[in-house]
Formats: C-alpha cells, structure tokens, sequence
C-alpha cells in the first residue's frame, strides 16, 4: 500500500503530461503552422540539409535537431516527435514537482504543477513549439538554485549552462531563467551586506556566464 501511494504522485505526472499534449496527438490531428515547419526542418537535417543555409526560420538550432531525433526515432513518423514532446514535458512537470517539494509540502506541489500544466495546455494547443522543450532546462535550473548545496561549485555554471540550452530553442523563453539569475545576484548582494565577503562567492559570476557562453561558443561552432 505504501508502495502504491508513493507512486501515485508520477502517476499523477503522466497523466498530466497525456493531457497538455493530448491536441497533438498524430493520431487525431494535424500539426499547427509551427510545429509543421519544426517537423518540415527535422526532416531536412536527416536528409543532410544545414540550418539557416538551407532552410531558414527565426527560432534557435535546439527546435529543428529535437524534431531530427524524434523523426529519427520514430523512422519518419510524428509520433516518434511526439513521443520526444511527451519524455520533456513528463521530465519538466516531475522536476518541478521534486523542486517545490523542496521548499514547501505535497500538496503544494501537486497544485502547483496542476496549474503549470492546465497553463501549458492551453499555450501549446497542438503541440511541438518551443517551449514545451525549453521549460525543463528552465525547471532544472530552478532546482539547482533551490535544492543544491550553495557550496557546489559546479552549481552556477550549470545554471548559466542551462539558461544557454534554453536559449537554444528561443531567445524569449529564458524569462524564468532571468528571475534565478537576478534573484542569485539580489541574494549574493545581501549576503555581502551581512557579512565579509567570502573568496569562494567571487566566481559565482563567472561561473554562471562560462556555463552560458559554452553553449553559445558550441552553437557558433556548427552555425
């Protein structure tokens, strides 16, 4: 019995995850503009086309090499995209659950999330845009500032890694991620102010940064 109710939150979480994604499914109906053109650039990289030099569109390289691997996976077909869909928003609404479990209790959490994805649904509508891939780099961040250890070192760097990976799919969906780096500066201020300044908060800064300008000199690299 315990057993069953400690699953029950994940079961909870994948029922959430069906129902965000369940206008998308290949099965009923057909991809909405975006989400075609994501699908239409996917299969142009399988067939050995470059982004922004074969095909153009304004959206980051992230979007196009996410629908090449569910096509790949699926071996041309749309639900090998939408099984890709489901695994990212699946991970990102069990994130955020562990990460508001972090800081307050169950039922704060499953209401929280229960919100998150009732909002997403009606965003996403048929599905494959930007930001159903983009919001767990988003909530993993949110993590690693709430629930890891301050003194990890590698902690600000991989925020600022993930805020990057973000930004891969697009500029604007780094909003969030701009609310964790100002409240890691607001906090890294306060903290000064309370007490001497401490050697090892010096590199909070260029951790962060070095963490985001690695992906964009791994980005500039292929494009």
């Amino acid at each position: 019995m315990s057993r069953l109710r400690s699953a029950l939150p994940y079961l909870f979480i994948l029922l959430l995850a069906a129902l965000i994604l369940d206008l998308g499914n290949p099965l009923f109906d057909k991809p909405a503009r975006d989400g075609g053109f994501f699908l239409y650039a996917g299969s142009q990289i399988l067939s050995g086309k470059i982004p922004y030099v074969d095909f153009w569109d304004s959206k980051g390289p992230a979007i196009f090499y996410i629908n090449a691997l569910g096509l790949f996976l699926g071996q041309g077909s749309r639900w090998g995209v939408w099984g890709v869909e489901f695994v990212f928003v699946f991970a990102w609404l069990f994130i955020l659950y562990k990460t508001i479990l972090k800081q307050w209790q169950h039922g704060a959490a499953v209401f929280g999330i229960t919100l998150a994805a009732l909002g997403l649904r009606i965003v996403l509508g048929y599905g494959n845009y930007t930001e159903e891939y983009a919001l767990l780099f988003n909530a993993l961040a949110l993590y690693l500032f709430f629930a890891v250890d301050e003194n990890k070192g590698w902690k600000y760097f991989g925020i600022g890694l993930l805020f990057g990976i973000s930004f891969s799919f697009r500029a604007n969906n780094i909003g969030g991620l701009f609310g964790v780096l100002i409240a890691i500066a607001l906090a890294g201020f306060a903290g000064n102010l309370a007490k001497p300044p401490n050697p090892n908060h010096r590199d909070t800064e260029s951790r962060r940064f070095n963490g985001f300008f690695l992906r964009a000199f791994v980005v500039q690299k292929f494009f």
